[in-house]
């Protein structure tokens, strides 16, 4: 007798396969709904970039004196580097070279903004960092706000402070603030690429297209149908084994 019918002649039905099935299932077709939610995320990001840098650039009193999320509005603002410190945020790539970002408190009126400077290629040497030289006197800075995101995966655990260079993993204001002793504005500027001043600047505020996101959730979909289908075609061949048995 087969070992799918019980012997009273009854087809046992595959009930731990039909669980891991539909857990298989639900799990894919949450993927590809949460794709398309960052698909639409991305997507109203990118209208908020291009209607934003139509703006005319605002100062850092009118970015402060916003009702809505600073982010993309750009900004100008005159006034000199913090002298005492800066930071080198670590684990930078560019163009498949390991680096830093220099990130530099930059003094404007009773503020205190830090300006990300871009990105610098490391020395071969962990123990060595590069020399970074910044304006001595009143300079003009423009580029875009950006609010730093907390990354759930970084640990703050370098923080080394070499001379007045610290290399840190993230930009945590909090922390921040207190190394260099000056309250921190709630915002940071990435200095924009058509200024003299910093150094190599690819900013991506959008790092994986709308599309690709899209693209993604239909392949999830797809994994989705394609185990439905798989789970149908096995269950009528084990009932029809059932029955010839």
């Amino acid at each position: 007798m087969n070992n799918s019918v019980e012997s009273d002649g009854k087809i046992n039905f595959p009930w731990m396969a039909t669980i891991i099935a539909l857990v298989a299932v639900v799990i894919m077709l949450r993927l590809g709904f949460w794709q398309i939610q960052r698909a639409n995320h991305k997507t109203e990001r990118l209208q908020q970039i291009e209607e934003r840098s139509g703006v005319d650039a605002l100062t850092v009193d009118e970015i402060l004196s916003l009702d809505e999320n600073p982010d993309d509005f750009r900004l100008q603002a005159t006034g000199e580097f913090f002298k005492a410190v800066y930071f080198l945020l670590d684990n930078r790539v560019l163009n498949q070279k390991v680096g830093y970002e220099v990130v530099a408190p930059f003094l404007v009126g009773e503020h205190t903004l830090l300006v990300n400077l871009g990105w610098v290629q490391a020395p071969v040497s962990r123990e060595d960092l590069p020399e970074i030289e910044l304006p001595i006197n009143e300079v003009r800075l423009y580029g875009m706000v950006s609010q730093p995101k907390k990354n759930p995966f970084v640990s703050q655990v370098d923080k080394s402070n070499k001379g007045g260079v610290i290399r840190v993993q993230e930009i945590d204001l909090s922390w921040m603030s207190e190394a260099i002793e000056r309250p921190l504005l709630p915002f940071i500027l990435q200095l924009s690429p058509e200024h003299e001043l910093g150094f190599e600047r690819n900013w991506k505020s959008v790092v994986m297209s709308p599309e690709k996101h899209w693209a993604y959730a239909v392949q999830w979909f797809g994994l989705a149908f394609a185990c439905v289908i798989i789970y149908i075609v096995a269950i009528k061949k084990k009932y029809l084994r059932g029955n010839v048995g």
